[in-house]
């Protein structure tokens, strides 16, 4: 009697580690089945390595995501079509278009930022009568961009662990070192809390590295195709400006020293110096 009780609970034992194991597997199964569908919801994005070659080909880039940024060509409305021709700045020749159900205002040579979907290309005519097999971006959510964002985008920045000088009550600050591919962009304050008005000239800024001066570069188109603040020649007593200096390329593993010169009426000068660490 006693062997058959110890049969009949090893065999309700067993049955119950078969119960265990069986739920134990179910929920790891559903665990896993979400898991792969959470995956598989997750947007997969294009890298911006991969842009040119999206925009070259879209064949094994549809149904991806993008951020992109470009200059509008055309729109709202390109052969017949509702939506807008972007030029993808840094490949020549190279676009996209972005379909819209509205006009958003944008005219040619706006700065775009768009995120969106890759879908099926569109074809456009060109100028030369040809038809054009576009990269063409669905469900395009739209913002505005920048020159900066565009034409010369800052790779790195580096900010000046003590940003402020202060002489005779008067105080520069450099805020910030934006380096890009093709120019350098300092970001200055300048505020005058003296009693006499004092005087900016562009030709007095540098840029110290190495050893070597930097010239600012006061001829350089980005103050008008960016529509970058300068500084105001004239500072009266008790106000301040800010704007931003174009220097050439320098590094941006490297320390540098922004040094300025401002003038009293009477042509004396007053040095700054701001030291940026890398």
């Amino acid at each position: 009697m006693k062997t058959r009780e110890s049969e009949r609970k090893m065999r309700m034992g067993c049955k119950k580690l078969v119960c265990a194991l069986l739920s134990c597997t179910m929920l790891c199964a559903c665990t896993s089945t979400k898991s792969v569908e959470k995956q598989s919801n997750k947007k997969q994005y294009v890298k911006t390595d991969q842009f040119t070659s999206a925009l070259i080909d879209s064949t094994d880039y549809k149904g991806k995501w993008i951020k992109i940024e470009g200059k509008v060509k055309l729109g709202p409305e390109v052969s017949g079509k509702q939506g807008y021709l972007v030029k993808y700045v840094p490949a020549q020749r190279r676009y996209f278009f972005f379909k819209t159900d509205k006009d958003l205002g944008y005219q040619p040579g706006d700065y775009v930022k768009v995120e969106g979907q890759i879908g099926k290309d569109t074809n456009l005519v060109n100028s030369s009568g040809n038809e054009l097999s576009i990269t063409t971006i669905t469900h395009a959510k739209v913002s505005d961009g920048s020159y900066i964002d565009v034409e010369v985008p800052t790779y790195c920045t580096n900010k000046p662990k003590e940003p402020k000088q202060t002489i005779d009550g008067i105080t520069m600050k450099v805020s910030k070192v934006e380096y890009a591919d093709q120019e350098t962009r300092v970001y200055v304050s300048i505020e005058n809390n003296s009693d006499q008005p004092i005087y900016y000239d562009p030709n007095y800024t540098i840029l110290q590295q190495d050893g070597t001066h930097i010239n600012s570069d006061v001829l350089s188109s980005s103050y008008e195709k960016g529509n970058y603040p300068q500084l105001a020649n004239a500072i009266e007593p008790h106000s301040k400006t800010s704007g931003i200096v174009v220097f050439s390329v320098i590094s941006s593993e490297k320390d540098c020293d922004v040094i300025i010169t401002l003038f009293t009426a009477n042509l004396a000068g007053i040095d700054f110096t701001i030291h940026v660490n890398a």
